[in-house]
């Protein structure tokens, strides 16, 4: 498991919401998890309080801030999205979590956006097998206020 963060940190690595091996019935083992969490993950938040430490982030700025304000440097945006994104990724996870039910507020706009909740499984499903390199797949929502799939790489993130 990662490291504690020191006191005097400012960004730290939040506990996963479950033990490590306990996705591996849905198919993420716990090595999978050790490795992402623990190298990844862990290594993206040390690596922003070193940015920090060297006086190149912005002061009292959450990762949100951090990943919307267009006067972020690259790295500091980079790091500040990677530890947002990969945040959000293990908090979306439960060892028994299972399909959206269609009668649920998010099931309801799914079927208004995607014709079915199934639909959007496949769309979704379809756009993160075929990304290429590093990035993320999201559904997000836009303008008009429907839900959308998008993608980028590397540390991409819709709030940007």
């Amino acid at each position: 498991m990662a490291a504690e963060a020191k006191a005097e940190d400012r960004f730290t690595l939040p506990k996963l919401p479950y033990a490590e091996d306990a996705l591996a019935k849905g198919g993420i083992s716990k090595e999978t998890i050790q490795y992402h969490y623990g190298k990844h993950h862990a290594g993206y938040v040390r690596k922003l309080n070193a940015q920090d430490k060297d006086g190149k982030v912005k002061k009292d700025a959450s990762l949100e801030d951090l990943i919307k304000d267009q006067e972020t440097s690259d790295k500091v945006f980079n790091l500040a999205a990677q530890i947002w994104n990969h945040t959000f990724y293990w908090e979306s996870m439960a060892p028994a979590g299972g399909k959206c039910k269609d009668d649920s507020e998010v099931g309801k706009q799914l079927i208004k956006d995607f014709e079915s909740v199934d639909k959007f499984i496949e769309a979704f499903k379809g756009r993160a097998g075929g990304h290429f390199g590093s990035g993320w797949v999201w559904l997000s929502i836009n303008a008009e206020k429907k839900l959308v799939i998008t993608e980028g790489h590397d540390a991409f993130n819709p709030m940007k």
